[in-house]
């Protein structure tokens, strides 16, 4: 199966900061240059989201099963946000994992993920191999629990001392953590005092791969600190999502979906 286009941003929100004729324009601060595009080719990666499956193959269900009607159920609260809404539980919490993933479903975010889970993994290595008393240690208890000798221990403890063996971490750590980060995020959001503020229809708007920026309050201080999130305007409401300090953090979770069973036979960590 051809790979597909996974968006980071998905296109209904980069619609609400479109011009008339549907198209954005993007700086590339890289190549430091304009471009204006379409939101269908922009914020855009091939299979982002895609894990592989025990058979080899890529299962893109974290997609198309999980991302996309977290987007749709996001697209018809924001849509319908008008002057004196009062959303429902279920539409608070549509709306705040939809902000919650959109700081960690990121490249930026997997990336920095899986450096830190790699470097992690190494210097693990290196305490576990470093030298040929715990290497001989290690190597005897894999042989203890799976009657497999691999390796002698001075080529293993040569092999990681001189970095010829490194860890790479594979899709399933940036799943996990885009989820599990967004979650925890989704819960303080939830928690929230919220404020929306409407803005004319003729502002415009800046915003960046994550959209979602922090604004603090008026006369705040860093340690008392609220949060602004920009909400894209359409045809009822433009604005501000402002939301203060959060009052509570209940040991809840809504984030139910299958991503575990997606996940199962993936491995944290690959050797290569």
């Amino acid at each position: 199966m051809p790979a597909k286009n996974h968006h980071y941003v998905p296109i209904f929100y980069q619609k609400g900061f479109a011009q008339a004729d549907q198209m954005l324009w993007r700086y590339d601060r890289r190549l430091r240059e304009y471009k204006n595009l379409h939101p269908i080719v922009n914020c855009v990666e091939q299979d982002l989201y895609a894990v592989r499956a025990a058979d080899g193959t890529w299962d893109r269900r974290i997609e198309s099963d999980v991302l996309s009607p977290i987007d749709g159920a996001a697209a018809t609260v924001i849509r319908n946000l008008t002057p004196g809404t009062a959303l429902t539980r279920r539409q608070v919490r549509e709306l705040v994992m939809f902000i919650g993933l959109q700081h960690t479903r990121l490249p930026s975010f997997g990336r920095a993920v899986r450096q830190i889970a790699e470097a992690t993994m190494n210097e693990w290595m290196r305490m576990r191999f470093g030298t040929l008393e715990r290497a001989e240690g290690a190597l005897e208890q894999y042989e203890h629990e799976t009657g497999i000798r691999l390796i002698d221990a001075a080529s293993m403890m040569n092999a990681v001392v001189n970095k010829r063996i490194n860890a790479r971490a594979n899709e399933k750590v940036f799943i996990e953590h885009m989820f599990k980060m967004a979650n925890e995020l989704a819960l303080r959001l939830e928690h929230s005092g919220w404020t929306i503020l409407v803005a004319p229809d003729a502002t415009a708007f800046t915003v960046c791969d994550d959209p979602f920026v922090p604004v603090p309050p008026q006369g705040a201080v860093l340690t008392g600190m609220g949060f602004g999130r920009a909400v894209p305007p359409n045809t009822t409401v433009g604005g501000f999502l402002m939301m203060t300090k959060p009052t509570s953090t209940p040991p809840i979770s809504f984030l139910e979906f299958y991503v575990a069973e997606i996940l199962r036979a993936a491995q944290n960590i690959v050797p290569r």
